[in-house]
């Protein structure tokens, strides 16, 4: 789950950012194409996301959006989506899975439409779904009506298919947790690859089983283990980011 102070930094960024002249919501990156709509739509305890196909990959999506909005917001949502045809304020269409899926190849290009009515997020894969998802997220601010959006369409999709984040743990040693947050920022703000600097003269951070004094005399005891490897290698089943450990 993202934490509040993640949420934090980036509406921080959003608001020291330059405002348009038509004063169009913030999002990072900024979208390949935003127009303004008239109102807000307004996010309460009844807020549901509705999901037009039965997929694990879009249902984790989903329950991380609204655990996200929870702890935006600090109301309790509901965290399980509904199919569609049930009433949603947020409505997902997921044309097909995508086979380039987790790799800077995927389909990351998708349109949100946020009305006072509800909100409709469309996209020909998962990856697609994901970067909406991160784009509503930043979208839902204070206003005068409560907490919410306001209406907006966007058509987007990435400049750059790689946008990549090196961690360099070799050096400087980092717990699988931090990983993972590391990873739910990358998700906000659309960043699609993260790279393990994983050993160098300063470290060596990988459990060996062939060679087990690499890790024993160079790591300090501290080092992935193959439980840990195996906790952080699981992460890429879930919609987020490949990996690729440094050398």
């Amino acid at each position: 789950m993202i934490t509040k102070t993640i949420l934090l930094v980036c509406t921080t960024i959003m608001a020291a950012l330059p405002v348009s002249a038509e004063d169009l919501p913030r999002a990072i990156p900024e979208p390949a194409q935003i127009s303004s709509g008239q109102g807000f739509l307004v996010i309460d305890p009844s807020f549901h996301i509705s999901l037009n196909r039965d997929d694990a990959v879009l249902r984790n999506a989903a329950a991380r959006l609204a655990r996200n909005l929870s702890a935006k917001t600090g109301l309790k949502l509901a965290l399980e989506p509904v199919m569609e045809g049930k009433p949603a304020a947020l409505r997902v269409f997921c044309d097909a899975a995508d086979p380039h899926f987790l790799t800077p190849q995927a389909d990351e290009s998708y349109t949100l439409r946020v009305t006072t009515a509800g909100a409709e997020l469309r996209a020909h894969g998962p990856t697609g779904v994901l970067r909406g998802m991160a784009t509503f997220l930043q979208l839902v601010q204070i206003d005068s009506a409560g907490h919410g959006a306001r209406a907006v369409e966007i058509r987007d999709q990435p400049r750059f298919a790689w946008r990549g984040l090196m961690l360099d743990v070799a050096r400087h040693f980092l717990t699988v947790d931090t990983l993972k947050r590391n990873l739910d920022a990358m998700e906000l703000v659309k960043m699609n690859v993260l790279e393990l600097h994983l050993s160098d003269a300063e470290g060596f951070r990988l459990e060996s089983k062939v060679y087990p004094r690499l890790q024993g005399l160079g790591s300090g005891g501290q080092y992935y283990n193959s439980g840990a490897t195996a906790r952080t290698g699981r992460l890429r089943a879930r919609p987020r980011h490949p990996h690729r450990p440094g050398d």
